[in-house]
């Protein structure tokens, strides 16, 4: 996993997930320091910071993160930690190559195959790594409000938006930009004003959702199951004592789905029909600075996160 932060210079950490001789999942935190070079900023010699990120993706080579603040799409290099500009520079909507391109305020993104598709304000936008190009994805079909969780099967864009009090899943198809409501069957996916969905991923075949339910007598996580093609839907029991009422990101890896909520990263261990919570044991991270882990995604039996210190 790769998490990021929004305070200060807005601390970036990889955890590489162990799975020991007991079967126990911890995690081994290591800081991503970005190292600034006179090429950091379109070959200007200019040292422009990170300041707040609202966004990350990676191919297992690179971290690529929303510059909010700033307007920028950054991507750091993980071999070297090199950090380069590669599109934006004003505040607005245009679509351009490189400094050319304007954000309004980039945030979440996805990557589907070579491409990374960034939320910006009320757009989707386009951005091809390897040119810098930014095109506007138009989109047609449900209408929809903010754009609260975000993922991708590798195809297309699964998104979750309040429409009438009503926290909804929906499908952007990538390829004609057609939005539609998801629709599932075979079971409850607990859709209503007292269930907020707070975590949201895909390991390419199935949808995982994560909701908390704040209703009379059934409060507390539940994850269902969503299988992709036939919209089937499975919710698996809960166990393990942990509940979360907030995840600020979930990533799908192996069997589990891994979780950050303010401080901690939670494994979602699947089997069944069972879903057991329980906290991940973290090393690597200084216990004398508090961090909250704000963003989050993954290659491998990585997570990368960002999150705000105090």
């Amino acid at each position: 996993l790769y998490l990021s932060g929004s305070s200060g210079n807005s601390p970036m950490y990889r955890v590489n997930l162990v799975v020991g001789g007991n079967g126990v999942t911890t995690g081994e935190a290591t800081l991503i320091e970005p190292s600034f070079t006179n090429a950091s900023y379109y070959n200007t010699g200019t040292e422009v910071q990170l300041s707040y990120v609202g966004g990350l993706s990676t191919d297992g080579t690179a971290l690529y993160v929303t510059d909010g603040n700033n307007k920028l799409i950054r991507k750091i290099d993980l071999a070297t930690s090199n950090i380069s500009t590669l599109a934006g520079k004003l505040e607005n909507y245009a679509d351009g190559i490189g400094e050319e391109a304007e954000f309004r305020f980039p945030e979440k993104m996805v990557r589907i195959g070579t491409n990374i598709y960034v939320i910006d304000d009320t757009r989707i936008r386009k951005v091809d790594p390897a040119t810098g190009e930014v095109s506007t994805l138009k989109t047609s079909g449900e209408s929809y409000d903010w754009i609260e969780r975000l993922t991708t099967d590798g195809t297309d864009i699964y998104f979750t938006s309040y429409v009438s009090n009503v926290n909804k899943l929906f499908k952007l198809s990538v390829a004609d930009g057609v939005v539609s409501e998801l629709q599932t069957s075979g079971g409850s996916d607990n859709s209503s004003s007292s269930s907020n969905i707070i975590g949201l991923a895909s390991d390419g075949t199935d949808l995982f959702v994560a909701r908390y339910s704040y209703g009379s007598g059934t409060s507390g996580t539940q994850v269902s199951r969503i299988a992709l093609q036939t919209g089937t839907l499975t919710s698996y029991t809960t166990t393990g004592g942990e509940s979360l009422s907030y995840m600020s990101g979930m990533e799908k890896i192996g069997d589990s789905l891994f979780a950050s909520s303010s401080s901690s990263i939670y494994e979602i261990e699947l089997s069944g029909t069972s879903a057991t919570v329980s906290k991940l044991s973290l090393s690597g991270i200084d216990n004398s600075t508090s961090v909250n882990f704000e963003k989050m995604t993954s290659s491998g039996n990585s997570l990368y996160l960002s999150g705000s210190s105090g």
